[in-house]
């Protein structure tokens, strides 16, 4: 359904089909899809949306916690722990989860997770920001429309008041004096016991887990494996135009070794529907350019889910926040340098995209948290700006459920805990996954490039990289780019 499993508190109702509403003691109107999980205290101050679990295994559940807590501030204290897609709000401060997997949206008007209804209370036009091949978001707080804008997981905001104020997003865990080898011990251990309650939280879905050649989503797979069988689940790969030759080879290895059942989803050319792609545009309001929309289009989840069952789909977007990236740290740097950045994303130094990258870097330097820029980048903008629309679009379909594996704050500030170098180039989960369920821990890893390999695809490919960077800002700008990046690499090697 078009706008469907959203909320929104706003000075009236939404109304479409499946909405429901209930008047604050504010006097504001909180409307929400009956297929969205929904608590809300009789007094109105303490409110939790989406689906939230307890990583830990004898956690309480976040549910009762919001219902049952003397003083509601005990909740946001013992939210840390929480795994899932929600929004918390206490005393009308909106907190997101990890990663604001489950959008929060504001404007003079209210507050929602779908950017429509903003759109539609207030008077809010389309500005100029355009989304491009590298840059295929909207970089937040920015949003596609004049007056609105996103929160960002280092973010809480007072609807009542309208005013944003930073918010520590890793939370409290420290490693308190643990070995390396302990702090992926005791993450493997939590992972596993997220993923026990988890199953409980769905009682009897369909636990589906996306799986490719790479890293990330090995481990969600090894975490999941490490259960056994009274906790089934299944692995599916999507095709699509880009996909590599290992990601069509290894997940077969991987499901054989542990005996897990895979569905390989190809893709149908006449299965292919324009409305549909329409819709999914519709939807999330030209929010997010991603493969994830051919998918709806081609119809390829619709023959993997049928109508009658309920899937939760396990995404795997959460790992990378704490990899040592090479290629992430030249594009944005332990601390960024915008003109370098602009440079290898591809715009231009003095376009209306520039600005609001440069508006979320002035927020993150003015509210620092113990993390280098690159991960900071990846987190509020990789994660909560791109992968959140992507988990949006999910919502169209009225039988899946998109979860991102470990989006846990405690999770999080773990990963974050190992030494640099033990993350450096992922070399940290393929020792957890190892940990975790050993039958795999020999299948190799793909590349996570596409079938444009070999030494030509690669030249070509640099080509039309350098050709773009030309179009975009400047055969000048673009020779000083390349020049800097081997006068860097000399330094290195001296």
């Amino acid at each position: 359904m078009i706008h469907g499993k959203q909320f929104a508190i706003l000075g009236s109702p939404i109304e479409m089909d499946g909405y429901l509403h209930r008047t604050l003691p504010d006097g504001r109107v909180l409307s929400w899809h009956r297929d969205l999980p929904v608590t809300v205290r009789e007094d109105g101050e303490a409110m939790l949306f989406g689906h939230a679990w307890n990583a830990y295994e004898q956690g309480s559940a976040p549910g009762d916690l919001v219902m049952s807590a003397g003083d509601v501030k005990e909740i946001l204290q013992a939210e840390q722990t929480w795994c899932g897609r929600y929004v918390l709000i206490i005393q009308g401060m909106v907190y997101t989860d990890l990663t604001a997997s489950l959008c929060v949206f504001y404007a003079d008007e209210g507050i929602s997770s779908d950017i429509s209804f903003l759109e539609k209370a207030g008077s809010h036009p389309r500005n100029d920001l355009k989304l491009a091949d590298k840059t295929k978001w909207y970089p937040g707080p920015a949003t596609a429309f004049e007056g609105i804008s996103r929160l960002l997981p280092s973010q809480a905001y007072d609807y009542r008041a309208g005013k944003v104020r930073f918010r520590n997003p890793l939370g409290s865990w420290t490693p308190e004096g643990k070995s390396p080898q302990e702090i992926r011990e005791l993450f493997c251990k939590t992972l596993a016991s997220s993923c026990v309650n988890m199953h409980s939280h769905y009682n009897g879905a369909n636990i589906l887990v996306a799986l490719t050649g790479g890293y990330d989503s090995r481990l969600s797979f090894a975490a999941l494996s490490s259960l056994g069988s009274a906790y089934p689940f299944s692995a599916y790969t999507l095709e699509h135009d880009q996909i590599s030759r290992e990601d069509r080879e290894y997940p077969p290895q991987l499901c054989n070794a542990v005996h897990v059942p895979l569905y390989y989803g190809k893709r149908d050319r006449t299965q292919y529907s324009g409305e549909r792609d329409q819709a999914y545009q519709e939807h999330l309001s030209g929010m997010v350019v991603e493969e994830d929309q051919k998918f709806y289009a081609y119809r390829q989840y619709d023959q993997m889910v049928p109508p009658d069952q309920t899937a939760v789909l396990i995404r795997s977007n959460i790992f990378p926040l704490a990899a040592v990236s090479v290629s992430q740290q030249r594009a944005v740097g332990k601390q960024v340098n915008l003109s370098d950045f602009c440079a290898n994303y591809e715009i231009s130094q003095d376009s209306p995209m520039a600005r609001a990258f440069t508006a979320f870097f002035q927020w993150i330097h003015d509210n620092p948290v113990q993390i280098p820029d690159t991960h900071r980048f990846y987190w509020e903008q990789k994660l909560a700006c791109w992968s959140a629309e992507n988990d949006r679009g999910y919502d169209i379909y009225e039988n899946l459920i998109p979860i991102q594996m470990g989006n846990c704050r405690d999770l999080a500030a773990m990963l974050l805990s190992l030494p640099e170098e033990d993350r450096k180039g992922k070399k940290h989960q393929a020792e957890m996954t190892a940990m975790l369920c050993p039958e795999i821990a020999d299948i190799p890893y793909g590349s996570g490039g596409s079938q444009a390999a070999g030494a030509a695809g690669k030249a070509l490919e640099a080509v039309e990289k350098a050709w773009r960077k030309m179009r975009k800002i400047g055969i000048g700008r673009t020779f000083r780019y390349y020049i800097n990046k081997i006068f860097k690499g000399k330094q290195q090697e001296g």
